[in-house]
Parts: C-alpha cells; sequence; structure tokens
C-alpha cells in the first residue's frame, strides 16, 4: 500500500504512482532469488500490481490518513511474513512472543 488518497483530477495511475508497486515486487523477488526461495520466485514472476479500492480513500483527511487501518493491515502481514515456514527464526520469535505475552499477563 503506498497511499489512501482519491487520485486527483486529470491525474492517472500512472502518473501517481509510475512503476513504485513493481519496484517493491522486483525487491521482494530479489530478496527470495537471493534466499533461494524457488517457489516464491516463480509466484512472483507472475505477479501483476493493481490499485485496490479501499473504503476509507480520502483526500480531506491529513491527520490519520487511515492509520488505525493501516497499522492494522501492517500488523496483519507482519505476523504472515514472520511466521511463514521459510523464516529461519520462527521458533526463536514464537518462543520470544510466548514470553512477552506471559510478561503481559503478570502485569495485569
Amino acid at each position: 500500500m503506498i497511499d489512501n488518497k482519491l487520485l486527483e483530477k486529470g491525474i492517472s495511475l500512472e502518473n501517481k504512482y509510475y512503476d513504485f508497486p513493481q519496484q517493491m515486487i522486483n525487491g521482494m523477488l530479489k530478496y527470495h532469488l537471493r534466499e533461494r526461495i524457488e517457489d516464491r520466485v516463480t509466484m512472483m514472476r507472475r505477479m501483476k500490481t493493481r490499485v485496490v479500492e479501499i473504503p476509507w480513500r480520502d483526500n480531506t483527511n491529513f491527520n490519520d490518513c487511515g492509520a488505525e487501518y493501516i497499522r492494522a493491515l501492517r500488523v496483519d502481514y507482519a505476523k504472515q511474513i514472520l511466521s511463514d515456514e521459510s523464516n529461519n527464526n520462527k521458533e526463536q520469535l514464537l518462543h520470544e512472543v510466548k514470553a512477552f505475552e506471559e510478561k503481559q499477563k503478570r502485569h495485569k
């Protein structure tokens, strides 16, 4: 997700975003190539970018710019990335999350 603003009149998607979405895919592709995660490389080479219509798109809100929704998406994406089978540190991460949750329970 790049932003949550509506397109201004007379501005095309290409003029607003250029090739930024594709650059993001290319960056992830380079990582997967370097890490030799072949199934992801194949999948990513087939990816096409698209603009997703989101209900909170608004050109008048300059304070949070959909921050609540974006934060929830980021948390979900991070959870999926960090808990993926290709994460070599997954077990350590899960151990640390469990320890953190236990510490939170003790302080309530």
